[in-house]
């Protein structure tokens, strides 16, 4: 009798797509793309021309999830996977294939605690066939067993869905509040902050009455809510003056603009740290709270926890680092030929920073303490221009380059629906 090899085969392929995991994770691509390729061909073979091409078949055994009886273990504080697995019965030979077989597209030894591993074996031979590791929410990896005692691994991956959704929220006693009674996450509050970090200084100049709304990423898995992504678009009204921008890829690097195509980066940020309060402003005489005496304050002092980040303001190459007498643990960096900065003060510097560093603006340079003359955690800021002391709350500094020509209109376009949005936070995209 003449049969359809084609049907037969799409069959068999079909079948393997069953043994899905109980974790709801997709089963094995390759699978998939064979059906597609079966279905495309349209070709009629008698039963006898049939011959199995034993080479190509794939040798591993297919299971459905019934077939299994399944085993969870996880990864315990202060362990590893090679110990977990050990602990879970698993000959030391068999694990290093394991671990073998995942070398070319993860490291095994870099699980971490918590993560959670299904030992799969067959229900009738309780021979382990499969082993799946969560490594996060949206990736997987798969162990299979192959015969002669052989391993097979590959990575599965999960692709979050993503919507732009308009959110805002109207300042009352802070900021944060704000945007926790609207239900925007706190990375994002610190991305909105640093958005704007040249046009408003978060620490003075916010107030009450303010508002703000934002054109932001909601990424979703599995039809739930998974996490918030980039802001495309935002707007702070200050006292009654708008401050938008617009997210656009200019040469293959993201960056915030005006709707009119103007960059958003300005040289410098209005302020070191994210979020503090200012104790001490630029004085050409002031009480010394440790000498006792009144002497010149050339800087700002902005109160903050111990080890709160501090900020480089502007790119530059650092010109010292070490311990500077009264200031204790200061950084200085040289941003051009007119203008430095330094900050004084610090419990630690960031790792491998070293004199000529080169550091980019906003990156984390050291971090809060009270070393040196000082009576509680701050950092003093201090700003120079061409050698000489400047007082970096009453500076106004230019703006870089904005958009090239050839590329505003598609900017334009973008930013057009985008201020759509923010004026219109009930609409989602």
């Amino acid at each position: 009798m003449k049969r359809n090899s084609t049907q037969r085969n799409l069959g068999f392929a079909l079948a393997g797509l069953v043994a899905i995991s109980l974790s709801g994770w997709y089963t094995w691509s390759y699978m998939k793309k064979q059906a597609i390729d079966l279905v495309q061909e349209d070709v009629q073979i008698t039963e006898s021309d049939y011959e199995p091409e034993v080479e190509d078949a794939d040798p591993r055994p297919q299971f459905t999830s019934s077939a299994f009886h399944i085993t969870t273990i996880s990864v315990q504080k202060n362990s590893s996977i090679y110990t977990t697995f050990q602990k879970a019965g698993i000959d030391s030979a068999v694990i290093h294939d394991w671990i073998a077989a995942c070398a070319s597209f993860y490291n095994l030894s870099s699980i971490a605690a918590g993560v959670k591993i299904e030992m799969r074996a067959a229900k009738d031979t309780e021979e382990l066939q499969e082993v799946f590791i969560e490594v996060s929410p949206l990736l997987g990896i798969l162990i299979q067993r192959q015969p002669h005692q052989t391993w097979y691994a590959e990575k599965l991956e999960k692709t979050p869905t993503m919507d732009l959704v308009a959110m805002e929220g109207k300042i009352e006693s802070s900021l944060w509040e704000s945007a926790a009674k609207a239900g925007l996450h706190s990375q994002a509050i610190y991305e909105l902050t640093d958005i704007f970090s040249s046009q408003i200084d978060f620490e003075r100049e916010i107030h009450g009455g303010d508002s703000w709304s934002v054109v932001i990423e909601k990424r979703s898995l599995d039809g739930k809510f998974y996490d918030w992504g980039k802001i495309h678009a935002a707007r702070y009204t200050l006292s009654d003056v708008d401050h938008k921008a617009v997210l656009f890829t200019v040469n293959g690097k993201q960056a915030y603009f005006t709707p009119e195509g103007e960059s958003l980066s300005g040289m410098f940020l209005k302020s070191p740290l994210k979020f503090s309060r200012i104790t001490s402003t630029f004085q050409v005489k002031r009480f010394h709270p440790i000498l006792k005496i009144n002497r010149p304050h050339h800087g700002v002092d902005y109160a903050a926890a111990t080890g709160t980040p501090i900020h480089a303001v502007a790119d530059g190459r650092v010109e010292s680092v070490g311990w500077q007498n009264g200031g204790g643990n200061s950084i200085r960096i040289r941003h051009n030929s007119t203008y430095e900065t330094a900050y004084r003060h610090m419990s630690r510097f960031s790792s491998g920073l070293h004199k000529n560093s080169r550091v980019q603006q906003g990156e984390v340079i050291g971090y809060v303490g009270m070393t040196g003359l000082a009576t509680a955690p701050h950092l003093h800021f201090e700003f120079y221009e061409n050698g000489k002391y400047m007082d970096p709350l009453g500076i106004k500094f230019p703006r870089k380059e904005s958009l090239p020509k050839d590329q505003l209109l598609a900017f334009k376009q973008k930013s057009k629906k985008m201020v759509a949005l923010l004026q219109k936070p009930d609409i989602q995209s």
